[in-house]
Formats: structure tokens, C-alpha cells, sequence
């Protein structure tokens, strides 16, 4: 699980997931700005959100684990409904370039 907030309505225990890393999800002030206008937002949504993690002592610590645990895949679970245009994206480009 890679959002800030738990979805609303999912019991934790309804959701088979392995580790919940709340603190690599978008800031405050970006996942407002995407919220806002997912679509028209999005260009300057993904550099932001990519710089965010590439700073993030976060982001490397969960390349790390995911690294450690060698899995033969990653699943990145995210509320957001908006498909094309989500933080899960951004984060799963900069997965692939760093596994």
C-alpha cells in the first residue's frame, strides 16, 4: 500500500498487503495539487513527485527492502480512481529504474 491514508471502507485485515509505506506517498501540497485537476496537473505533478522521492531517505529504504526480499514481482496498491494519472505511476517508473 503506498497511499497516505488508509482507504475508506477496507478493513486492514480485508487487504492482503506486505507492507503499508505510507511515508514515500506524495506530500500534502502535491497530492492536492493532483487532486485538484489530475489531468491538467499531471506534467508538473510527476516531476515534482519524482524529485520528492528521489530525495527521500524513504524511497531508498523501500528500493532496499523490496531489493531484500527479492520478489519476482511488486504489486503497488493506491485509492486514487483516477488510473492514467496517479502517484502509483510515478513511483513505478522510478521502481523499475532503480530494480
Amino acid at each position: 500500500m503506498v497511499d497516505r491514508m488508509w482507504p475508506r471502507g477496507v478493513r486492514k485485515e480485508a487487504l492482503a498487503c506486505d507492507m503499508w509505506v505510507k511515508t514515500i506517498s506524495p506530500s500534502d501540497d502535491l497530492r492536492k495539487l493532483l487532486h485538484d485537476n489530475p489531468s491538467g496537473n499531471w506534467n508538473d505533478f510527476k516531476v515534482a513527485y519524482g524529485q520528492q522521492l528521489q530525495a527521500s531517505a524513504e524511497f531508498r529504504q523501500f528500493v532496499a527492502d523490496i531489493r531484500q526480499q527479492s520478489p519476482s514481482a511488486v504489486t503497488l496498491l493506491y485509492a486514487f480512481r483516477d488510473t492514467l494519472h496517479n502517484h502509483a505511476l510515478v513511483l513505478q517508473s522510478l521502481l523499475q529504474q532503480q530494480l
